[in-house]
Protein backbone atom coordinates (compact mmCIF):
# COMPACT_ATOMS: atom_id res chain seq x y z
CA UNK A 1 0.00 0.00 0.00
CA UNK A 2 1.14 3.40 -1.07
CA UNK A 3 0.34 5.51 1.99
CA UNK A 4 -1.04 5.11 5.23
CA UNK A 5 -4.10 3.41 6.17
CA UNK A 6 -4.92 6.50 9.08
CA UNK A 7 -2.04 9.54 7.77
CA UNK A 8 -5.34 10.83 6.02
CA UNK A 9 -7.50 10.99 8.94
CA UNK A 10 -5.08 12.10 11.21
CA UNK A 11 -6.38 15.97 11.71
CA UNK A 12 -10.06 13.69 13.36
CA UNK A 13 -7.85 11.63 16.31
CA UNK A 14 -5.27 14.37 17.05
CA UNK A 15 -5.93 17.51 18.73
CA UNK A 16 -2.77 20.41 18.83
CA UNK A 17 0.35 19.24 18.88
CA UNK A 18 0.45 15.46 18.81
CA UNK A 19 -1.56 15.72 21.88
CA UNK A 20 -3.78 12.31 21.26
CA UNK A 21 -7.32 12.86 22.10
CA UNK A 22 -9.87 10.07 23.00
CA UNK A 23 -9.03 8.35 19.40
CA UNK A 24 -11.31 5.07 19.09
CA UNK A 25 -11.20 3.49 15.43
CA UNK A 26 -13.67 0.17 15.00
CA UNK A 27 -12.26 -2.40 12.40
CA UNK A 28 -14.88 -4.47 10.32
CA UNK A 29 -13.67 -7.32 8.58
CA UNK A 30 -14.33 -11.19 8.14
CA UNK A 31 -10.79 -11.53 7.70
CA UNK A 32 -8.95 -12.72 10.90
CA UNK A 33 -5.91 -12.38 10.09
CA UNK A 34 -6.25 -8.42 8.95
CA UNK A 35 -8.03 -7.26 12.36
CA UNK A 36 -5.04 -8.90 14.17
CA UNK A 37 -2.39 -7.67 12.05
CA UNK A 38 -4.23 -3.99 12.32
CA UNK A 39 -4.33 -4.54 16.13
CA UNK A 40 -0.68 -5.70 16.34
CA UNK A 41 0.43 -2.09 14.13
CA UNK A 42 -1.44 0.39 15.81
CA UNK A 43 -1.33 -0.94 19.29
CA UNK A 44 -0.33 1.94 21.72
CA UNK A 45 -1.21 4.58 19.01
CA UNK A 46 -4.75 4.13 18.99
CA UNK A 47 -7.74 2.45 20.99
CA UNK A 48 -8.74 -0.23 18.32
CA UNK A 49 -12.12 -1.88 18.65
CA UNK A 50 -12.46 -4.92 16.28
CA UNK A 51 -15.67 -6.50 14.57
CA UNK A 52 -15.61 -9.73 12.40
CA UNK A 53 -19.42 -8.79 10.90
CA UNK A 54 -21.33 -6.42 10.29
CA UNK A 55 -24.05 -6.94 12.85
CA UNK A 56 -21.59 -7.83 15.58
CA UNK A 57 -20.54 -3.81 14.76
CA UNK A 58 -24.02 -2.63 15.30
CA UNK A 59 -23.89 -4.19 18.18
CA UNK A 60 -20.54 -2.73 19.83
CA UNK A 61 -22.27 0.79 18.25
CA UNK A 62 -25.38 0.35 20.35
CA UNK A 63 -23.12 0.26 23.31
CA UNK A 64 -20.36 2.74 22.49
CA UNK A 65 -20.83 5.60 19.74
CA UNK A 66 -17.82 7.00 20.64
CA UNK A 67 -15.74 6.27 18.25
CA UNK A 68 -13.50 8.59 16.10
CA UNK A 69 -13.18 6.53 12.72
CA UNK A 70 -14.76 3.27 11.29
CA UNK A 71 -12.78 1.25 8.84
CA UNK A 72 -15.06 -1.61 6.87
CA UNK A 73 -14.37 -4.36 4.35
CA UNK A 74 -16.87 -3.63 1.95
CA UNK A 75 -16.92 -7.73 0.87
CA UNK A 76 -18.13 -9.76 4.32
CA UNK A 77 -20.79 -12.29 4.37
CA UNK A 78 -24.22 -11.15 5.90
CA UNK A 79 -24.38 -7.43 5.56
CA UNK A 80 -22.00 -6.02 3.46
CA UNK A 81 -19.82 -3.27 4.26
CA UNK A 82 -21.62 -0.89 1.91
CA UNK A 83 -25.08 -1.51 3.55
CA UNK A 84 -22.96 -1.09 7.14
CA UNK A 85 -21.75 2.43 6.40
CA UNK A 86 -24.95 3.58 5.23
CA UNK A 87 -26.53 2.30 8.32
CA UNK A 88 -23.67 4.50 10.68
CA UNK A 89 -24.13 7.09 8.48
CA UNK A 90 -27.88 7.71 9.63
CA UNK A 91 -26.90 5.93 13.12
CA UNK A 92 -24.02 8.35 13.92
CA UNK A 93 -23.46 10.87 11.02
CA UNK A 94 -20.50 12.00 12.55
CA UNK A 95 -18.10 9.26 12.51
CA UNK A 96 -14.76 9.29 9.77
CA UNK A 97 -16.19 6.19 7.46
CA UNK A 98 -13.98 4.49 5.59
CA UNK A 99 -13.60 1.22 2.98
CA UNK A 100 -10.87 -1.39 3.29
CA UNK A 101 -11.68 -3.53 0.06
CA UNK A 102 -9.65 -6.15 -1.48
CA UNK A 103 -10.82 -6.87 -5.65
CA UNK A 104 -14.56 -5.60 -6.16
CA UNK A 105 -16.17 -3.34 -8.90
CA UNK A 106 -16.31 -0.22 -9.43
CA UNK A 107 -19.47 0.45 -9.05
CA UNK A 108 -20.24 -1.05 -5.62
CA UNK A 109 -16.97 1.30 -4.52
CA UNK A 110 -18.41 4.43 -6.21
CA UNK A 111 -22.01 3.34 -4.37
CA UNK A 112 -20.44 2.54 -1.20
CA UNK A 113 -18.50 6.07 -1.22
CA UNK A 114 -21.58 7.60 -2.48
CA UNK A 115 -24.46 5.99 0.14
CA UNK A 116 -22.44 6.05 3.10
CA UNK A 117 -20.86 9.25 2.56
CA UNK A 118 -17.11 7.73 2.87
CA UNK A 119 -14.04 9.49 3.55
CA UNK A 120 -11.30 7.30 1.89
CA UNK A 121 -10.80 3.45 0.75
CA UNK A 122 -7.85 1.51 0.92
CA UNK A 123 -6.81 -1.05 -0.76
CA UNK A 124 -6.17 -5.01 0.40
CA UNK A 125 -3.71 -6.21 1.00
CA UNK A 126 -1.37 -3.93 2.53
CA UNK A 127 1.89 -4.69 4.07
CA UNK A 128 2.19 -2.84 7.28
CA UNK A 129 0.45 0.72 8.36
CA UNK A 130 2.72 3.35 7.14
CA UNK A 131 2.94 6.41 8.64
Amino acid sequence: MGYSILASINKYVYKGENKMEESKILFVDDEINILNSIKRELRGVFTITTANSAEEALEILQKDRNFAVIVADINMPGMKGSRFLMEVKHIIPEIVRMVLTGATDIKTLIRAVNDGNIFRFIEKPYSRILW
